[in-house]
């Protein structure tokens, strides 16, 4: 048989209702789809996987088994999707666990930042950690409390019996402000 009637679709010779899995009707024959593991392709292009054989995850048109880095499996959609900006690792669009090489995971929000910005510090090259001293603008990666700098308008200050810096707007009862080598301090 080279031809079949209009309601059947010619495979390797035999008139038949429908296409055999991992097969597409195409101008009334079928035609193989090209990709490993795919039981449903495009008819534009045969190359391009849109169903997969049970255990692989479709991702981008292939079958594959596990999501590649920068995605996620979605059950409901039965698929590999994008994790958000800059992440490697995540359980959907918005929750991270894992940033690319040059971002690091702003624990709070679940993102990937270029930088951590003020009042954070980088833990374990790879997360921004909140500084623990009041205010601080900087602090020690090894002693979060450990204030370094200040934010601007904020002054240096102890209190009694707590060894560390604290950042504060205004000189507590006692103490008069001060500047030394361009940083605001409070004196007693």
């Amino acid at each position: 048989c080279t031809k079949c009637s209009p309601k059947k679709v010619l495979y390797l010779g035999d008139c038949l209702e429908t296409c055999p899995t991992g097969w597409i009707p195409v101008d009334g024959e079928c035609k193989r789809c090209k990709g490993m593991h795919c039981t449903s392709c495009s008819a534009k292009d045969l190359s391009i996987c849109e169903v997969c054989s049970d255990g692989y995850i479709l991702y981008d048109g292939i079958c594959t088994l596990t999501c590649p880095i920068g995605t996620f499996y979605s059950a409901e959609a039965h698929t590999c999707k994008k994790c958000r900006d800059y992440c490697d690792v995540c359980t959907n669009e918005k929750d991270c666990s894992q940033c690319d090489y040059d971002h690091y995971l702003m624990r709070e929000t679940n993102e990937c930042v270029e930088n951590c910005g003020d009042g954070y510090y980088i833990e374990d090259y790879e997360y921004c950690q909140k500084c623990e001293g009041t205010n601080c603008k900087t602090c020690c990666p090894n002693d979060p409390k450990l204030c370094l700098s200040c934010p601007e308008g904020f002054y240096v200050t102890y209190y009694s019996g707590d060894p560390y810096p604290h950042c504060v707007k205004e000189c507590q009862e006692g103490k008069y402000p001060t500047e030394e080598n361009g940083v605001l301090k409070c004196k007693s």
